[in-house]
C-alpha cells in the first residue's frame, strides 16, 4: 500500500496518539490495525487512510513531537519492509484497563465472533 504524505503523517499521529509508552511490537500492532480498517467490509469509514483516522481517539490527542517522530519511523520502516502484522487481522483494539464503551465491551471483547491477542496494555481483536 502506498501512502501519500499527508496519510503517513496521520497515521503517525494516531499511532502516538494511542501508543505511546507502548513497546515496539505494540506500537506495530496499533498501525496494523489502522491498516486491516481500510477496505474491511465491518468497517463503516473504510475507503482510505484518512477515513479510517477518524475512528481513532489517538488522531486527536496531542503528542510530542519526539512520539510522532519515532511512530513516523516505524510506519516508514514496517511499510519498506512489509512486516508481518503482529495482530492476525485484528480490526479493533482496547486498552481495557480505561476502555468505557459498553458496545465495544458487549458487541466486540464479549463477543466469540473475534479472536484477541493481548501486546502491551492493548488487547486487539481479529474477526474469526
Amino acid at each position: 500500500m502506498a501512502l501519500s504524505s499527508e496519510e503517513e503523517l496521520a497515521l503517525a499521529q494516531m499511532m502516538a496518539g494511542e501508543a505511546e509508552g507502548e513497546p515496539l511490537l505494540g506500537k506495530r500492532a496499533v498501525l496494523h490495525v489502522a491498516l486491516n480498517r481500510v477496505g474491511h467490509p465491518l468497517i463503516r469509514h473504510r475507503h482510505g487512510i484518512l477515513d479510517v483516522m477518524k475512528e481513532f481517539d489517538g488522531y486527536r490527542r496531542e503528542t510530542s513531537a519526539l512520539a510522532q517522530a519515532e511512530a513516523l519511523d516505524i510506519l516508514r520502516a514496517e511499510m519498506r519492509e512489509d512486516r508481518e502484522d503482529p495482530t492476525n487481522g485484528a480490526i479493533f483494539f482496547e486498552n481495557p484497563d480505561v476502555a468505557t464503551s459498553g458496545w465495544f465491551i458487549r458487541n466486540i471483547r464479549n463477543s466469540d465472533k473475534y479472536t484477541s491477542v493481548r501486546i502491551g496494555n492493548h488487547v486487539f481483536y481479529a474477526p474469526k
